[in-house]
């Protein structure tokens, strides 16, 4: 084109492109991330390597990235300059060799990509660094002050400084990590070996230490395992670093000593191992599953409302599951306790001894103490300490000969405790009221309400009248269960409150010697009464006059001989009476009203309203019915009043009546002939009825013969038949033949 090309408005014209020097890129561009932290690189693992194929190849924007995170072909040129038409390709890659060695064949790299170089080697000595964040105690720790003060093995210098961790630093000797090669170290522990030369010089540590070589090694069982793992979580004492699959190369006597047959303990003891690392296993498992059961998120979902459907066999094995899982984690959380801690968080442990004080003890408790009765201690929850009504269900012992009294006094083992109180038994008036019984009921359970202190529902009991040895007789009377804790009682007991009728009219009357005065009756207005005779009725109200008289209605008109009876029930209110046994330093039990009294020599009062009598009633003579002769003569045939009339004239016997004399000889002939032929007459019948049975047991004798006259006579048929059938079947059949064998 002539005169060039002008670009720009006012500028010159360009004749031709002027040859550019070290202009564009000769090399790819690199991607640039911003840092981020170490928490969101573990998130993303799973995407590093990926390049997004969404940015644009003509973006100007750099961006910085791990270049060591892509594949070789992608690098920079340096890199591809090595060997551009191979591949490398490997199973893992610990195959494809350490990023390091890129470093020492190319010495000009820029110092960002040393850094990131550096980045990749962050899985070098991985369990070296893992002892150096974890692996170290924690400072200033109070349990571990109270453990290391108690340690006779070392001095309180060395537990202070134990315990401020200043000694972590000299114990062992810093881990080199320049050369890369050595993915594991040998850490060199610093020891005095004054105290070592000291303590190797005995035979029983050397003793216990040829113990560890070889295979017993395996049979030390748990206590080795857990050495181990306390190596582990404290850097000391470690001659290897890892998870004990490496041996260590550089022992002298490794390659010289002669592995022996595993025992069967040996395998046992591995399988043990195996055990709990699978237990272990499973437990984190559960810690971080949605579900599971160490996830305090899945907890909180539970204790949220959220149902879970089981079948019944189901949930008892869940439920039984998970009280399993909660004793495992407790065991293991206390096992990272101190003695001292666990103690103020557990309590004391079985099989433990305690020294225990007891104080304000009586002087009777020292005077009176027998060696051959032991004392037995028990705990006590901080329920059983408050006192209020139970309610029990309690059965005589059959084998008790007496039967058991309201409000006598009774002594109750229960718990812990022993102690006399004074029960009320009752029993449910259909399902509606506690009806109060006098006795205990024969063979069967009642219900009693107790004054003591309060036990779980569900506690069983024994009661004895008596603790004394030298009791006749079986000394339990009594047994039983708790069935709930009440301060409040509903016991009653019935009461029957009687008067008579004062006035009758048709369906009314007025009765008396029921109540006393009108404020007594207006607290009943409304009550059911019954008659004897079983008219029911109902208090309607107080008559002005005489004081005490009322009126009530009934359904049928009553007598003046009926007696009217209110049925009332009476709250009865248990005694708070309570006298723990206290057998070690002499007790004296509440002793029946009886025993006072026979001790006393006083006699049983003998009220006259309590006596036992019998009831004699008047006969009532009723008066004939009278039935007008119109409504008599009314009345259908069969209902028609049949009345013999009087005789106008004496019949012959009337006339002809014989009069004898008291001691005449014609009385005592007649009372003769009447003995005599009464003695006939019974001989008579003893030969009858002797006569009826002979004649019974002949005629069972000939029904018997007749059975068996008819059984030969059927059984002779059957043989004649038998016989004379075959006789005819061949002449039917035409006998010209020969005969047959």
């Amino acid at each position: 084109m002539e005169g060039g090309v002008q670009l720009f408005k006012g500028g010159g014209q360009v004749e031709a492109v002027p040859e550019e020097e070290d202009t564009g890129r000769k090399t790819q561009r690199r991607a640039r991330f911003a840092e981020r932290d170490e928490s969101d690189d573990e998130e993303n693992e799973d995407d590093e390597g990926f390049v997004s194929g969404d940015e644009e190849d003509d973006s100007d924007a750099e961006v910085e990235f791990n270049e060591g995170k892509l594949g070789k072909m992608f690098r920079k040129d340096a890199d591809k300059n090595v060997d551009e038409d191979d591949l490398a390709f490997a199973d893992s890659d610990s195959d494809l060799g350490s990023m390091s060695e890129a470093e020492e064949v190319d010495d000009d790299e820029e110092y960002d990509s040393d850094e990131e170089a550096a980045a990749l080697r962050w899985k070098d000595n991985l369990t070296g660094n893992a002892l150096k964040l974890h692996g170290k105690r924690r400072t200033y720790h109070t349990g571990d002050l109270a453990r290391l003060m108690y340690d006779d093995s070392m001095t309180p210098e060395d537990a202070l400084k134990r315990w401020r961790g200043d000694d972590d630093e000299s114990e062992e000797e810093n881990i080199e990590d320049d050369d890369d090669d050595d993915f594991f170290k040998k850490s060199i522990p610093l020891y005095d070996y004054e105290d070592l030369a000291a303590k190797w010089a005995e035979e029983k540590n050397v003793e216990a230490l040829r113990r560890k070589f070889t295979s017993t090694a395996l049979a030390a069982g748990d206590d080795e395992d857990d050495d181990d793992d306390d190596d582990m979580e404290g850097g000391e004492d470690s001659d290897d670093e890892g998870d004990g699959v490496f041996e260590d190369l550089e022992a002298e006597d490794q390659d010289e000593e002669e592995k022996q047959p595993e025992t069967a303990n040996d395998i046992e003891a591995e399988r043990e191992k195996n055990a709990k690392r699978k237990e272990e296993l499973k437990m984190r498992f559960e810690e971080e599953d949605r579900d599971g059961f160490l996830n305090d998120k899945s907890n909180a979902r539970k204790e949220g409302g959220d149902i879970q459907e089981f079948g019944e066999d189901d949930w008892y094995e869940a439920q039984k599951a998970m009280i399993q899982k909660q004793l495992d984690i407790n065991k293991d959380e206390f096992s990272n306790l101190d003695e001292r801690q666990r103690t103020a968080v557990e309590g004391y442990r079985a099989g433990k001894y305690a020294k225990i004080i007891l104080e304000n003890v009586p002087a009777e408790f020292v005077s009176l103490f027998d060696a051959r009765r032991p004392i037995v201690i028990g705990g006590l929850s901080p329920t059983e300490d408050r006192f209020g009504f139970l309610q029990v269900r309690i059965k005589r012992h059959r084998w008790h000969k007496r039967i058991l009294k309201s409000n006598d006094p009774l002594i109750f083992s229960l718990g812990w405790r022993r102690f006399q109180t004074m029960p009320i038994y009752s029993t449910t008036d259909s399902r509606t009221r506690n009806r109060m019984l006098k006795y205990t009921p024969e063979h069967m359970h009642c219900f009693s309400t107790i004054y003591g202190p309060l036990i779980a529902p569900n506690s069983g009991f024994v009661c004895f009248n008596s603790l004394s040895g030298s009791t006749a007789g079986f000394r339990i009377a009594a047994t039983g269960t708790v069935l709930s804790v009440d301060e409040s009682t509903e016991i009653v007991k019935k009461l029957k409150l009687t008067g008579t009728p004062a006035k009758i009219y048709k369906n009314t009357a007025f009765i008396k010697d029921m109540f006393n005065s009108s404020l007594e009756i207006a607290k009943f207005e409304g009550a059911s009464i019954k008659t004897v005779s079983g008219i029911r009725g109902q208090i309607k109200r107080a008559l002005s006059k005489p004081e005490g008289h009322f009126r009530a209605t009934f359904e049928d008109k009553i007598l003046l001989s009926d007696i009217v009876f209110l049925r009332a029930w009476y709250p009865v209110k248990p005694h708070r009476f309570y006298n723990p046994v206290t057998n070690l330093i002499g007790w004296q039990p509440m002793r029946l009203t009886g025993e006072v009294r026979r001790a006393q020599g006083v006699a049983t009062p003998q009220l006259k309203n309590s006596q036992y009598r019998s009831i004699e009633r008047e006969t009532r003579h009723f008066n004939p019915l009278r039935v007008p002769r119109a409504l008599a003569a009314e009345l259908p045939f069969k209902s028609q009043i049949i009345e013999t009339k009087k005789q106008k004239r004496d019949t012959y016997m009337k006339k002809r009546a014989v009069i004898m004399a008291p001691g005449s000889e014609e009385k005592k002939a007649r009372a003769l002939m009447q003995q005599m032929l009464t003695i006939r007459n019974d001989a008579a019948a003893k030969r009858r009825a002797k006569k009826e049975e002979n004649r019974a047991a002949f005629q069972k004798k000939l029904a018997d013969n007749e059975e068996k006259k008819e059984a030969r006579e059927k059984r002779e048929t059957k043989e004649f038949w038998r016989k004379n059938g075959r006789k005819r079947a061949a002449d039917e059949n035409g006998g010209g033949g020969k005969r047959r064998k």
